[in-house]
């Protein structure tokens, strides 16, 4: 079919192949949107003539394409020609300089000649390796955008989820709306979303300093290596070879340009306290303990903060359904100038209406099992002597002997934990069963299977496990937890 196509044909297609690998969408004259950063096909100009592309950032014309077959040696004729749309818009097109459409190109779909009418009319044309992208274009007319510089964004490596709440917030950002709720299904990749988002944000508009909120800390762990290994940039780079991003576990790590931490550990940096390095776990457990006594006591900020509220310029809450509208809901309302993007499977009443119920994605759990995503949730009954017939004291088969006045697991009576023990150790026991029942099987079927709610602990670490008595309930929800 290609060979059928007209010589003109095929140096277009290469030229759209050029376009849209700097960031170009590419759009017919009658699919013009405005507000869009777009390479319109056949533009009118004047005279009933049409420029092969005409290239708008922010609703204005800022560049001019003349394209040729690939035996076009491209010389003086057709900068002619070029130069007489740049120099003669139609009236109704908005511009960044009076009559003038500043930058031209002449390609072929080999080669690419380019001028810069704003600063050199009269210059020669310089011929040059791939197109300008939006961005670049901004900076050689010397001019800004608060979001006309962020580029096409391609569809491909991401889901259709991931790919539409991302254009719908970019479009409420050109809209100046300032808050945004992505509803996406466990495992849909949300964390990959504010990855994506974070660095379109950082890369293409005035967006300095990024706050990433979690309400643990060792989801905070997980969230620093994926924003750490994120690979979707211009070059290839891991983004954490282009900004720095720190865990806020030290006052300085406020610094980053990506900065991931609890509401908690913020209030204390932004109230001026100084902030300790402990184990997270059990932080997390303490804070845990401490909130679920006290919910109803908002915090106070004070007059005598640290950072100003205009500090960071995107914040995202992830689990935004928690509690971020209760207590902590003054720390969130302090940065009122940034745009806060609230990431949940679950969306609350509250949820809604703090983002103004601006939904961008709304992508349910049936959703992404129908996409196969998820897969759907299933109940295993497993059934073992101890969990039918009960548990047996067995300290003095094991050697030793222990007071009366501790549980079967060694914890003294009155201990938080002690009276959950028989309850933790039949779900520890029926955990080790589903361990050990998925442990020969295909790794598809461990990553599809193998799904646990853990509470008040860590099952990772089998000896911490056993001893801090930690109840487990063992859930199969299908869920597949895959890279995104």
């Amino acid at each position: 079919m290609k060979a059928n196509k007209k010589p003109e044909e095929q140096a277009r297609e290469k030229i759209d192949e050029q376009l849209r690998a700097v960031g170009w969408d590419i759009v017919s004259r009658d699919e013009y949107v405005p507000g869009n950063t777009v390479a319109v096909m056949e533009a009118l100009m004047q005279g009933s003539k049409e420029s092969d592309y005409l290239l708008f950032v922010d609703n204005k014309a800022i560049a001019v394409i003349e394209a040729k077959r690939a035996e076009n040696t491209l010389k003086e004729d057709v900068a002619q020609q070029t130069e007489n749309y740049a120099n003669t818009p139609q009236k109704w097109y908005g511009l960044w300089f009076d009559g003038l459409i500043p930058l031209v190109y002449m390609a072929n779909g080999k080669k690419i000649y380019f001028k810069n009418l704003f600063k050199d009319p009269n210059g020669e044309y310089e011929e040059i390796k791939t197109f300008h992208s939006p961005k670049k274009m901004l900076r050689l007319i010397d001019k800004d955008s608060a979001f006309g510089a962020l580029p096409y964004l391609d569809k491909k490596g991401l889901r259709d989820c991931q790919y539409n709440a991302e254009i719908q917030l970019e479009k409420s950002l050109k809209k100046g709306l300032l808050r945004f709720l992505a509803i996406l299904a466990t495992g849909a990749g949300k964390t990959f979303l504010a990855c994506l988002t974070t660095y379109r944000l950082l890369n293409y508009t005035d967006t300095k300093r990024v706050l990433f909120l979690v309400d643990r800390n060792n989801l905070s762990k997980q969230a620093e290596s994926e924003f750490s290994l994120f690979r979707r940039t211009e070059t290839g780079e891991p983004m954490s070879d282009l900004y720095s991003i720190k865990r806020l576990r030290k006052n300085d790590d406020i610094n980053a340009d990506i900065v991931i931490s609890t509401i908690q550990k913020l209030f204390a940096v932004l109230t001026g306290q100084q902030l300790i390095e402990t184990n997270e776990d059990a932080e997390d457990e303490e804070v845990a303990q401490v909130e679920a006594l006290d919910t109803d006591n908002e915090v106070k900020l004070g007059k005598d903060l640290k950072l100003p509220p205009d500090y960071f310029q995107f914040i995202v809450v992830d689990e935004c359904h928690r509690s971020i509208y209760g207590k902590w809901k003054a720390v969130l309302d302090y940065f009122a100038e940034a745009k806060i993007l609230g990431l949940t499977a679950t969306p609350t009443p509250e949820a809604e209406g703090f983002f103004n119920k601006n939904v961008i994605a709304n992508y349910t759990y049936e959703k992404s099992v129908t996409d196969g995503v998820n897969v759907s949730a299933k109940v295993y009954r497993i059934s073992t002597k101890t969990t039918e017939q009960g548990r047996q004291d067995l300290r003095h088969q094991r050697g030793g002997s222990r007071s009366h006045s501790e549980d079967l697991r060694g914890f003294p009576e009155g201990h938080p934990h002690a009276a959950n023990s028989e309850v933790a150790g039949r779900t520890r026991l029926r955990l080790l069963h589903i361990l050990r029942a998925l442990r020969p099987a295909e790794p598809g079927l461990r990553r599809e299977c193998g799904f646990a709610t853990i509470l008040h602990g860590k099952p990772s670490d089998a000896q911490d496990y056993q001893e801090r008595g930690t109840v487990a309930e063992i859930l199969h929800t299908g869920q597949s937890p895959c890279h995104h």
